[in-house]
C-alpha cells in the first residue's frame, strides 16, 4: 500500500505489534487471534521523487522513481560519443559527476546537460600571404571546418603542411569529420615566377640563349655581345629584339632592360650582309668602294673610266657584263671588278705616187700617246708638201703626233726631182738657151745653130762644148744627154 502525495510518497512497510500481534512484520497484511490486550502500529516508508531527465546526446545510469528519504543516489551522467557532459540543472545546479545525491526532498525535475566536444585546429602563415580564419579555431566534434588561402599580390602557395604533412599546394583546405583536437595547418607562399626565353642565331646574349626562371618584378638587364659578327664573307648584325610579355614587343639595338612580370621570350633579331669586293683593272674608279650590303639589298654600281680611258665590262664573281651601271642583287657575297682601257684615237696616214709614209693606213694611238710618222720619197723624187688635219705643215721628212687625245690625218705628196741647165753661148743660137729647169732624167738635145757665124769679116765656128753635171764634158756641135743633175754646157766657139 503507498500513498502519493504530489512528489512524496508514503509506503507501508510493515508494523510492530504487542500483546497478540506479531511483533514485526513486512507487509501491510497481517492476522493473528487477540487473546489479550494488544497493539498494533503500521510502519510508513516516506520516499521522495526523483525525476532524472538526460539532456540530448548523454545518458544516465538510474531510472527516474521514488528513493527513500534520506537515502544516497548515486547518478552518473554518460555523454554520447562526441559529447560531454557539462552541469546538472533543474532542481540543482552541480557539475559533479557522478553526482552523490541524498534524498532528504524530492527532485522532480533534475536534467543532466551535455556538450558537443570542440577539437581545437590551429592555422598560421608564413611571408607574403594569409589564411583565414587564423589561429585556434575550435570545430565541433564530426564537424567541417574550411581554411582559405590567400598569396599576396604576385606570390602563390608553395605548400600547406596538415598535421605535419604535406597537402601540395590548395587555395583552400577542410577539415572534414573533426573527431580529435590538435590539428594544425600551416600555408607557405613564395614569390611568383616566370620564364623568360631567349633566342639569338648569333653572338653572346646575357642571359643566355635558354630559358631562366625569375622572381616577379626582377630587374632584368639583357644585351647581346659580339655584334657584328663575321664568318668568312658574311657579316650578322644585331639590328635590335623581338619581344613578348614584359619585353617590348620590338626595339633597335644591343640591349634593354625590363621588369618581368610575366611569361616572356626575347629574340635578338639579326640582320645578314654579304662582302662586296670592288676593284677596277685600269684607269678609272667604281663608285661604290669595297663594303658589307644587307642580304637580299639591290647594289647600283657605277664604273666611271678616267680621262681618256673607257669602260670595258665587269668580271670577278659574275658572267662579264658591258652594263653600266651595274644592278647587283646581293644574294651572296660578290668580288667585281671593273675593266677599263685606253681609248685609242684614229690616225689614217696616205701617201700620194712615188713615195711612201710609214706606218700607212689607219693608226690607233692610245689616249694621250705619241706616234711618229717617216715619209720617204722615191728616188729622184722628193716631198713636196705634208697636209696634217688638212692643213699644210710644209715639205717635211717626218712628222710626229704628241699627246693624242682625237683622230687625226696625215697625208704625204712627192714630186720629181728637178734640175736647172743653163746654156752658154757666145754665138749662133743654142737649144736650149740660157738656164732651164728640167725633170730628173728628161731626155736633153742641145744644138746650137747658126756656126759659123761671121761678123764685120770674122768667122766664128762652134767647134765644141765643155759641159758640167749631167753634160758630156766635151763634144762636138750636138749634144744629147739626160738630165740627173743641175748642169751647164758652154758651147765652145773658135776665129
Amino acid at each position: 500500500a503507498s500513498l502519493n502525495d504530489g512528489a512524496t510518497q508514503y509506503v507501508c512497510v510493515g508494523w510492530v505489534g504487542t500483546g497478540s500481534t506479531p511483533l514485526s512484520g513486512t507487509s501491510n497484511v497481517t492476522a493473528f487471534n487477540i487473546t489479550n490486550a494488544s497493539t498494533l502500529t503500521w510502519l510508513w516508508q516516506t520516499n521522495y521523487w526523483l525525476d532524472l531527465t538526460p539532456w540530448s546526446d548523454g545518458e544516465l545510469d538510474v531510472a527516474t522513481g521514488w528513493f527513500a528519504r534520506g537515502s544516497n543516489v548515486t547518478i552518473t551522467a554518460t555523454a554520447s560519443n562526441g559529447y560531454h557532459f557539462t552541469t546538472w540543472g533543474g532542481d540543482l545546479a552541480s557539475t559533479n559527476n557522478p553526482l552523490v545525491l541524498a534524498m532528504n526532498q524530492a527532485y522532480p525535475g533534475l536534467i543532466a546537460y551535455f556538450a558537443v566536444n570542440t577539437n581545437d585546429v590551429v592555422s598560421s602563415a608564413g611571408p607574403n600571404g594569409n589564411i583565414s580564419p587564423l589561429g585556434a579555431v575550435f570545430v565541433p566534434y564530426g564537424g567541417t571546418t574550411n581554411f582559405l588561402i590567400t598569396p599576396n599580390a604576385n606570390y602563390h602557395v608553395t605548400n600547406v603542411i596538415v598535421d605535419g604533412s604535406s597537402a601540395g599546394v590548395p587555395t583552400n583546405y577542410t577539415f572534414v569529420s573533426v573527431t580529435n583536437g590538435g590539428h594544425t595547418i600551416a600555408a607557405y607562399f613564395g614569390i611568383d615566377q616566370f620564364t623568360l626565353t631567349v633566342a639569338s642565331s648569333w653572338g653572346a646574349p646575357n642571359p643566355g640563349v635558354g630559358i631562366t626562371t625569375n622572381n616577379y618584378g626582377n630587374p632584368i638587364s639583357a644585351w647581346v655581345a659580339g655584334s657584328p659578327a663575321v664568318f668568312g664573307n658574311t657579316q650578322y648584325v644585331s639590328v635590335g629584339w623581338a619581344g613578348t610579355g614584359s619585353v617590348l614587343p620590338n626595339g633597335a639595338g644591343t640591349n634593354t632592360s625590363f621588369n618581368i612580370t610575366n611569361t616572356s621570350t626575347l629574340t635578338w633579331l639579326w640582320k645578314t650582309n654579304y662582302w662586296l669586293a670592288t676593284a677596277a683593272s685600269g684607269a678609272g674608279s667604281v663608285g661604290v668602294p669595297a663594303s658589307w650590303q644587307g642580304a637580299g639589298s639591290n647594289v647600283v654600281i657605277g664604273a666611271s673610266p678616267s680621262n681618256g680611258y673607257h669602260f670595258v665590262n665587269w668580271t670577278g664573281d659574275l658572267a662579264a657584263t658591258t652594263n653600266n651601271p651595274l644592278n647587283l642583287t646581293m644574294s651572296q657575297a660578290y668580288s667585281v671588278i671593273a675593266n677599263f682601257a685606253v681609248n685609242t684615237n684614229g690616225i689614217t696616214s696616205s701617201a700620194g705616187p712615188n713615195g711612201n709614209i710609214s706606218p700607212l693606213g689607219a693608226i690607233f694611238v692610245p689616249y694621250g700617246g705619241t706616234t711618229n710618222f717617216l715619209i720617204t720619197p722615191n728616188a729622184n723624187y722628193h716631198v713636196t708638201n705634208v697636209i696634217v688635219d688638212g692643213a699644210s705643215v710644209g715639205a717635211t721628212s717626218g712628222w710626229t703626233f704628241v699627246s693624242v687625245t682625237n683622230a687625226h690625218t696625215i697625208e704625204a705628196h712627192f714630186g720629181i726631182d728637178t734640175y736647172t741647165l743653163g746654156v752658154a753661148s757666145l754665138y749662133g743660137a743654142p737649144s736650149p738657151a740660157g738656164i732651164t729647169t728640167n725633170d730628173w732624167n728628161t731626155p736633153i738635145i742641145a744644138s746650137v745653130a747658126g756656126s759659123p757665124v761671121t761678123l764685120s769679116g770674122t768667122q766664128y765656128v762652134c767647134i765644141g762644148w765643155v759641159g758640167t753635171g749631167s753634160a758630156p764634158p766635151n763634144f762636138f756641135t750636138v749634144l744629147p744627154h739626160q738630165r740627173s743633175e743641175s748642169s751647164l754646157i758652154a758651147f765652145r766657139w773658135v776665129l
